[in-house]
């Protein structure tokens, strides 16, 4: 089957786009790592984002409308909640020593406001801009934000500012400094979707139980919040603070990083128990543990995991855990959401159960909510059942819950397809790990695939299955990853992969993500960590999708023979890569003259690797006299034939001079490229053809580079110091034109020391042209 191109734009939602969306495409590795760093080039491209990763959208637009009219200074943020109790949440999260010293806060720089809109009350929180960083977390980790469709209704009402009209806006009269005479709240109105959705999932909770007498749960003890994240922080405060003040919250397995942080930062802390495959002996250890525990006299709170786990999707022994936990009266909370409800049975086993309903529930990843469901059968039934009755205030606005109950309405059809595909996928990914698809390759690039079917904790996953009916047999959900022995080979597969890519699972459309290198990547000693209990770099997380199960299959086999090819020559690509290796001491025009006489052809496509580029550049290399210490990388190209006219815009370095007339002279041997430097003679100016340009206008016409023009595209990447000496030392690889490219992966990056790669580039570029 014909792998069907990505036509989506970086920053743009999975199809179809709308004002609610919750998706966004971030295409290629180093990209997503771009993007987790906090380029702003990135950032700046995005027109849909996860809800809770910030303000966005129409939410951003309500911010901006509300600051306006607070009056609020310049470079000032505003976080809105319909709970007071976000103000006392921010203080202590913003000053909290977990903060690193640039983005904590002071006492002076958070400020809380009051206003009503259209009869809703907002808390504001209002903080430097300079300092997201160290209040955004609540956001994110406590997932008490209000929603893109509750800002759209408020956003028709913002500017009507009749103090004696009900449906406009008015600041609310507060001092803003004593927490403790907060005026009070409205909280949202729930509607008749409210009770519709509670019943239904209360009704799929009986639907096929493995021992109906294990079930009691009405509707009247399900919970419905804004997020499913703000499911888990309500409960854990309840837990916390209520049932065992500072207590210890014991975690096991792998879980969502939200839920990680939110735990880290609990007053009694976490203890985490990663390994929970088959022969890890987790269960002895977590026994162990609590004995000693409860002897220092020390208390824990309750225990939470995934199952199975994201997003490796080990399944741990809830049978015995909940005997364990029993022993010491301590609450099991159990999030299904990776397994889902229509394919396990979870809440016999378990005190309470969450679920995130905007993944596989939903299906259609343009609403957020997620669901607390108490267990009558559970001996702490009675005191949560009591403090989340006391407690309980509605969040959750109407209009999504009326789209997330006409979502779910085929939810167990979807699951079908769902179920269908991962299976699918995970059993194609096995095969091609136990024999690689080339006849030439002697292993498989592929070290393992984790999916409930291929772990050694299948047996506790199917222990929970639900029995098979006539309208639905449970399956192992869409879910899976897939390791590879190298990053640089999951790399190349995830780079050549034909799937929307970004984060969330249990929607419409296949999505793929680098997860764990996402994720935790950027700090060694985290990834470390998570790396220790299986979730590992090497690792694509994939979310399979409704597409038709061939088209999956095509996909993933196209990348799968580029990281099997890579696995196998180390080289990137189909058409003859080599390297060439060049040591000189002179200048950079000796280094080109050698490019030049090695280069294997004129439709060549050079593509250095940014693992193996090493230059070194002295004063001596064409600097004025100042050391090109500061010198950035170049980047310089011809076009495509099927490319629409590209921009050269300008970097300015502090070496260099004679680059400008360089670059202008190769901007002339391209009619399609224009100049765009307003250079002044002599100025350090290198000029960067915007590798985010370069992604777009491949996208739009297509997403495989079928051809490659007689101009030369010339891509030199950073690069770096090896030695004390005056050598120029490049490593580049060559490839002949690649009828079969999959995508086009260069990124731009910015580094010391790289003039002489920048030379090298721009004099072979003029020598080839």
């Amino acid at each position: 089957m014909a792998v069907k191109p990505i036509t989506t734009e970086l920053g743009h939602s999975a199809p179809p786009e709308g004002p609610h969306t919750i998706t966004f495409h971030i295409p290629g590795w180093e990209t997503g790592m771009r993007f987790r760093d906090g380029d702003l080039t990135i950032h700046s491209r995005l027109r849909s984002v996860y809800p809770r990763l910030a303000p966005f959208g129409l939410v951003r637009q309500l911010s901006t409308a509300i600051g306006q009219k607070l009056g609020v200074p310049e470079n000032t943020g505003v976080l809105m909640f319909t709970d007071p109790a976000a103000f006392a949440v921010h203080r202590e999260y913003a000053l909290s020593e977990h903060r690193k010293e640039e983005h904590r806060l002071t006492e002076g720089e958070l400020a809380f406001r009051v206003v009503d809109i259209h009869g809703t009350r907002l808390y504001c929180v209002t903080h430097p801009t300079t300092k997201t960083k160290g209040v955004i977390g609540v956001w994110q980790n406590a997932g008490i934000g209000i929603s893109s469709r509750t800002a759209e209704e408020l956003l028709k009402h913002v500017d009507n500012s009749d103090d004696d009209d009900d449906d406009g806006f008015r600041i609310v009269e507060w001092s803003g400094e004593h927490l403790d005479d907060v005026p009070p709240p409205t909280y949202l109105p729930q509607c008749e979707a409210h009770g519709k959705l509670r019943q239904r999932i209360s009704d799929l909770l009986h639907r096929a139980p493995i021992d109906p007498e294990n079930v009691k749960v009405t509707p009247d003890d399900v919970y419905l919040y804004q997020t499913g994240m703000a499911a888990i922080y309500r409960l854990h405060d309840v837990l916390t603070r209520q049932r065992e003040p500072g207590g210890t919250v014991l975690v096991l397995g792998s879980i969502f990083h939200n839920t990680f942080h939110l735990f880290e930062e609990s007053a009694g802390g976490m203890k985490h128990f990663g390994r929970c495959d088959a022969g890890a002996g987790v269960m002895d250890e977590v026994e162990e543990y609590l004995d000693a525990h409860y002897r220092q006299g020390r208390t824990v709170s309750y225990a939470f995991l995934e199952f199975p786990s994201n997003p490796i999707l080990v399944s741990a022994e809830l049978g015995r855990l909940r005997g364990i936990t029993a022993r010491h009266a301590i609450p099991l909370v159990v999030d299904d959401t990776v397994g889902s409800f229509c394919n396990i049975d979870v809440l016999p086993v378990a005190d309470v159960l969450i679920s995130s309903c905007t993944k596989s529930f939903s299906g259609y990843a343009d609403v957020m909510c997620g669901s607390l469901v108490l267990n009558p059968l559970s001996p702490f039934y009675p005191v949560l059942k009591s403090a989340l009755a006391a407690g309980f205030r509605n969040e959750f606005f109407s209009g999504d819950a009326e789209r997330l109950l006409a979502n779910s309405e085929d939810y167990l059809p979807r699951s079908t397809i769902l179920n269908r595909n991962a299976a699918a996928l995970a059993s194609y990914l096995s095969s091609s790990a136990a024999t690689p698809s080339s006849s030439s390759s002697s292993s498989s690039p592929i070290k393992q695939v984790l999916y409930p079917t291929t772990s050694d904790t299948r047996p506790n996953y199917e222990s929970l299955m639900r029995p098979a009916t006539p309208d639905f047999t449970p399956g192992y959900g869409c879910l899976l990853s897939v390791e590879f022995h190298t990053v640089d080979t999951a790399r190349v597969f995830y780079d050549n992969l034909h799937f929307h890519c970004g984060p969330h699972l249990g929607g419409h459309r296949t999505l793929a993500m680098p997860f764990n290198a996402t994720l935790f990547g950027a700090d060694p000693v985290q990834m470390a960590y998570h790396a220790a209990y299986g979730a590992g770099p090497e690792q694509v997380r994939i979310s399979v999708g409704l597409e038709d199960e061939g088209e999956i299959l095509a996909a993933v086999g196209e990348a799968l023979a580029r990281a099997e090819e890579f696995h196998r020559t180390g080289e990137e690509g189909v058409g003859g890569v080599g390297e060439v290796v060049v040591a000189v001491e002179e200048t950079p025009e000796a280094v080109t003259l050698l490019i030049f006489l090695l280069a294997p052809s004129p439709a060549t496509v050079i593509e250095p690797s940014i693992s193996r580029a090493r230059t070194h550049s002295a004063n001596s290399l064409g600097s004025t006299g100042t050391p090109a210490a500061s010198a950035s990388f170049l980047l310089t190209s011809a076009y495509l034939t099927t490319w629409p006219p590209a921009v050269i815009s300008s970097r300015s370095f502090s070496t260099a001079p004679f680059m400008s007339s360089l670059l202008l002279r190769s901007a002339a041997l391209v009619p399609s490229v224009r100049s765009d430097m307003s250079m002044r003679p002599c100025e350090s100016v290198a000029a960067v053809l915007s590798a985010d340009l370069m992604s777009r206008s491949a996208s739009r016409t297509s997403s495989r580079v079928t051809s490659v023009d007689r101009r030369i595209l010339a891509c030199a990447s950073a690069s770096r110091i090896i030695d004390s000496s005056c050598r120029v030392v490049a490593v580049m690889r060559f490839s002949a034109e690649r009828t079969s490219w999959p995508s086009l992966r260069i990124s731009t990056y910015a580094s010391t020391n790289c003039l002489a790669a920048s030379c090298v580039m721009v004099g072979w570029m003029l020598a080839r042209a």
